[in-house]
């Protein structure tokens, strides 16, 4: 990991107070530059705002250590040079980490589904070749709705505990993620690796 260890930095945000669920992962994600926040007068970090698939890309491409992407060829007609996601989904194709929709199409500014942003986590993990550990994980009772090729990422998420799911035992793949939550599941991943 690139990562130092964690500075407790005053809080920025006019959005997020001490006594929410979610400010010990907004704070560890903004002190390790993560996830900066979506405006800066005032300083906001939209805690409820959904995480969309260029948002997450590029989280996992500043915990890589922003790669240089210059050797590699934009695949995407949807990522125009200078976007502030550009060098993130050129870098995340180009790893296998997330290679979009098809027809050269990435959509970083589609809101993202728990279940791409758990196979796009596992794509980083394998990626990288963390070695985690095996184990059986409880079914969620919505597993019939989930696409197959993301069942397995689901699974070992669950099992090392990065993502849990939701009351009723259910994971809601089609669903999103808030950036607080978003926030929460990148904190875990990072604490258990």
């Amino acid at each position: 990991m690139p990562l130092g260890y964690h500075i407790r930095l005053d809080n920025p945000f006019a959005d997020v107070k001490e006594s929410d669920w979610f400010y010990d992962n907004v704070m560890f994600v903004y002190t390790h530059s993560l996830m900066i926040g979506t405006n800066t007068d005032p300083k906001l970090f939209s805690p409820n705002m959904i995480t969309t698939r260029g948002m997450f890309v590029t989280i996992l491409y500043r915990l890589d250590g922003y790669p240089d992407v210059n050797a590699f060829i934009n695949p995407f007609t949807d990522n125009p040079s200078g976007a502030w996601y550009h060098d993130a989904a050129i870098w995340a194709a180009s790893n296998n980490i997330d290679s979009g929709y098809g027809n050269d199409l990435f959509g970083a500014g589609d809101d993202i589904t728990r279940e791409q942003l758990a196979t796009t986590l596992m794509n980083y993990i394998k990626f990288k070749g963390y070695a985690l550990p095996g184990g059986q994980a409880e079914v969620f009772r919505d597993e019939s709705d989930m696409s197959a090729w993301t069942l397995d990422a689901i699974r070992l998420l669950r099992v090392i505990g990065v993502i849990g799911g939701k009351p009723d035992n259910i994971y809601d793949p089609q669903g999103t993620a808030t950036r607080a939550e978003t926030a929460a599941i990148v904190t875990r991943f990072i604490k258990k690796i």
